[in-house]
């Protein structure tokens, strides 16, 4: 863990976050949103991302899964293995650099583990979530519970790195 600390340390320079920075936007807008609308295409309606809301109950997620046709769903479980893989790299290695890059000292300087542990979650999440869609209608509702679980815990982090961003702009900021 000390390694992977420094290693993160030495990355976060101006020039290699705003690299991980394209690289994050380019998946969001040229990979998920893309994605998102073929699968809206494939449905013939407006469709709702599970893994975009923040927690959400077995009949929440059967009413979201319900709105995607078969062929929906089936993508949706093919875009779970390729693209949901490589973004949460992407924006677990732009946040921990940035992270890093704003707290190089102190208690906070171990906040870049925040997205790193989101990543991780997520994974668990996508992991469910695939089994869940190819699963459906006959899922689990104890894999939605947990791939809730996941999620709640992964968007918690994802803000907490935020809230963590802020406040090391606004320490850089305001001396």
């Amino acid at each position: 863990m000390k390694r992977l600390m420094q290693l993160i340390q030495r990355l976060a320079k101006p020039k290699c976050v705003l690299v991980a920075l394209a690289a994050v936007v380019f998946m969001a807008l040229g990979v998920m949103n893309p994605c998102a609308a073929k699968l809206e295409k494939l449905s013939g309606q407006p469709i709702k991302i599970l893994d975009l809301q923040f927690g959400f109950s077995p009949n929440k997620a059967k009413t979201i899964l319900s709105a995607y046709s078969p062929a929906a769903r089936l993508e949706a479980a093919r875009f779970l293995i390729w693209a949901d893989t490589l973004y949460p790299i992407a924006y677990g290695i732009f946040l921990a650099l940035l992270m890093a890059f704003l707290h190089r000292k102190g208690i906070w300087q171990f906040g870049m583990f925040l997205p790193i542990c989101a990543v991780l979650i997520d994974y668990v999440e996508n992991y469910l979530l695939y089994k869940i869609l190819i699963g459906f209608p006959a899922e689990n509702d104890d894999w939605i519970y947990l791939a809730s679980a996941c999620n709640q815990m992964k968007w918690s982090l994802i803000g907490l790195t935020g809230i963590a961003v802020i406040a090391g702009l606004l320490r850089r900021l305001i001396p």
